[in-house]
């Protein structure tokens, strides 16, 4: 069934004294962070409408998609934004689905017109998962319901390949076990063929927060984590806890055909990092990491970079500071970090200030060449 979603209303931003007072404190906490000759050069951007962390995105041609995350642990969007790249402006804005999950959704595109977003979770800090699945249409920017998923899942990873959507792994119900289902669904025109999902080959490694991108038909697992924070049992709010054992963090990496089951270890990431799966762009033959962290109460700001040809890892720079959880894109030759969750300062890694901080930077294909 097809949702036509109403706008909200003009943009809400903030005013011109509002914007000079952030954007001095936006440097100000960068300057702390100083970097040598050669690395990003990192500028202010367009000021997102809305402050968030673990949004998802997709990116088709020159326009940005926003979806969601939380405002902050016990607050979440329920909006969907539009970024135009070119023009470097917010162009749209709008609610999404009130079953359709905030946080933690598997997220792709067809390259084309349709955005598809797969379960996730549904409310704040550590609410249940949904299995609700929507695709949008970025054109008429409404959402049409796909079929459930079989169980939903939480940050599952998800990829267009020929007409199919394929939902691989995240972590199941009770938000801490890692799962290697694989499931796919055809789709055409924004809508299901099909009106359930198909079991596929599992994944042999699980993953959840992991760098993932789809090559051909090889889906490349790079880093992330295994297990993810449970809620305190009986909580009426799900309250999250953090008293229980840190998750298990990755540098392994892999391809996985979609078509053949194929499984193949690549070289290990330089560092154990997770939630960068939103922060992944592909430039030429290179695939961009940024940014993440290290465990629960460690923020990382390295840019890595994975070369498909040579399957070797490059350290290239890093980001204005230790962030985790933001969105990345990339337009003609310059490389965008948008929103996110910022350390608390230079000595106290720990996940600080929700942002609605974009920057930008035009010297990431030099530091390519490199």
């Amino acid at each position: 069934m097809l949702r036509t979603i109403k706008k909200l209303g003009k943009q809400v931003v903030p005013g011109p004294v509002q914007r000079i007072v952030k954007d001095r404190e936006d440097l100000a906490f960068r300057d702390l962070f100083p970097r040598k000759p050669g690395d990003f050069e990192w500028r202010l951007g367009p000021r997102s409408p809305v402050a968030c962390v673990e949004a998802s995105r997709e990116q088709i041609g020159h326009r940005l998609f926003v979806f969601g995350g939380y405002i902050q642990l016990n607050r979440v969007s329920n909006q969907f934004l539009v970024l135009d790249l070119e023009q470097e402006t917010w162009t749209g804005r709008g609610r999404m689905p009130d079953d359709m999950a905030q946080t933690h959704v598997g997220s792709t595109n067809d390259g084309k017109r349709f955005v598809f977003l797969i379960s996730g979770q549904l409310g704040i800090n550590c609410s249940p998962v949904t299995t609700s699945c929507y695709s949008f249409d970025t054109e008429t920017q409404t959402f049409a319901a796909l079929p459930p998923l079989p169980e939903g899942r939480y940050q599952p990873l998800v990829h267009y390949l020929d007409g199919r959507i394929h939902c691989l792994s995240g972590v199941g119900p009770d938000r801490n076990t890692t799962m290697n289902d694989h499931w796919s669904i055809g789709v055409d025109g924004g809508r299901a063929t099909e009106e359930t999902w198909r079991s596929e080959p599992p994944l042999p490694s699980g993953r959840i927060h992991s760098a993932n991108f789809l090559h051909g038909s090889g889906l490349y697992v790079l880093a992330g984590q295994q297990g993810d924070v449970p809620r305190v049992a009986g909580s009426a709010d799900f309250v999250c806890n953090f008293d229980t054992p840190l998750d298990h963090m990755m540098d392994e990496c892999y391809r996985f055909d979609l078509k053949t089951a194929e499984f193949r270890l690549l070289e290990p990431a330089p560092e154990k990092i997770s939630h960068t799966e939103h922060a992944v762009v592909s430039v030429g033959s290179h695939v961009i990491l940024a940014g993440g962290i290290y465990d629960r109460l460690t923020m990382g700001d390295h840019v890595l970079s994975f070369d498909l040809d040579t399957e070797k890892w490059r350290k290239i720079g890093h980001l204005p500071y230790p962030m985790k959880a933001k969105l990345a894109a990339y337009h003609d030759g310059r490389f965008y970090i948008l929103t996110g969750q910022r350390c608390f300062s230079a000595t106290d890694l720990r996940a600080g200030r929700v942002l609605d901080t974009v920057w930008k930077s035009d010297t990431l294909p030099a530091l390519l060449r490199q």
